[in-house]
C-alpha cells in the first residue's frame, strides 16, 4: 500500500453475494461479518485507517451490529436524510454532475475531516510529526484535549482520567459513545488526571502482535504485563494492560 490521506474501505454488496453464490458459497451474516473484520483488522495492522461500506439492508441483514463499534462506516442511502446516525460518510445520491464527466457521479457528505484525522494519527504512511492544530478558540480553557489513538474507546479514555464514558459523551456531545475515531479530539474537564496504566479490551479478530503494533509496544512486553504464556491464545472480551 502507498501513502494516501483517505481511508481504506471494504465494499461488499449484492454483486459480491451473487458472485459467491456462483462459486457455490452461501454468504451468511456470520461470514459477511467475518469478511469485514478480517479485511479491516489487516488494514489496521498495516497502519492504515480502515472503514467499511454498507446500506441499510446489509446493516440489518448481513452485518453484525458490533462492526459499528469497531470500524468507521461509509453509509449509502439515497434520501433527503439518513435513517441512522453516527456514520463517518453518508452517500446520499448517485445523480451528481461534475464538469468533464459525462455520467452521473455519487455524492457524499463526510462528517469528519478524515484526511486530517489520518494525518495527525500518523496512519497511511503519513508523517507522524505533523503539527497538531491549536484547539479552536471555542474550546473552554478548563479542559484537557485528548486525541484518540489506535485501540482507544470512550470507556478506556474515561478510565485513564478517572471519569465515566457517560460524562465524556455528554461533555463532547457524542451521540453514540461506541463510535469514536482515530485523531478525534475529546475534551476532558480539568481535574481529571491520566493514570499511568493503560488497558485494552480484546476484540474478535485481534492478535497480540496487532495489539502491540497499535500501542507501540512488543508481544513480549504484553506477555510479561499480563502473564500470557501463549501469545497465540487470547480471548475476545478479555481486558489486558498495554
Amino acid at each position: 500500500m502507498q501513502q494516501t490521506g483517505h481511508p481504506v474501505c471494504f465494499d461488499f454488496e449484492d454483486a459480491s453475494v451473487t458472485y459467491a453464490a456462483g462459486q457455490g458459497v452461501a454468504v451468511t451474516r456470520q461470514l459477511a461479518t467475518s469478511l469485514v473484520t478480517a479485511f479491516c483488522s489487516r488494514v489496521e495492522q498495516l497502519g492504515y485507517f480502515a472503514m467499511y461500506y454498507s446500506n441499510l439492508d446489509f446493516l440489518n441483514r448481513m452485518f453484525d451490529a458490533s462492526l459499528r463499534q469497531k470500524y468507521a462506516l461509509w453509509y449509502a442511502q439515497y434520501a433527503s436524510e439518513p435513517s441512522i446516525r453516527g456514520m463517518a460518510i453518508w452517500q446520499y445520491s448517485d445523480a451528481g454532475r461534475v464538469s468533464g464527466i459525462s455520467d452521473n457521479v455519487d455524492q457524499n457528505i463526510a462528517y469528519y475531516d478524515l484526511a486530517n484525522v489520518i494525518s495527525r494519527a500518523g496512519l497511511n504512511k503519513m508523517n507522524r510529526e505533523v503539527t497538531t492544530p491549536a484547539p479552536p478558540a471555542a474550546y473552554p480553557t478548563d479542559v484537557i484535549i485528548y486525541t484518540v489513538k489506535p485501540g482507544d474507546n470512550l470507556s478506556s479514555i474515561a478510565a485513564r482520567y478517572g471519569t465515566t464514558y457517560e460524562t465524556l459523551a455528554s461533555y463532547n456531545n457524542i451521540e453514540n459513545p461506541n463510535l469514536i475515531f482515530l485523531g478525534q479530539e475529546i475534551r476532558i474537564p480539568v481535574g481529571y488526571q491520566e493514570t499511568s496504566a493503560r488497558y485494552y479490551t480484546i476484540k474478535p479478530g485481534d492478535t497480540l502482535s496487532g495489539i502491540a503494533l497499535r500501542f507501540g509496544t512488543t508481544v513480549a512486553e504484553l506477555q510479561q504485563l499480563n502473564g500470557i504464556t501463549n501469545p497465540n491464545l487470547i480471548y475476545a472480551g478479555t481486558t489486558i494492560r498495554v
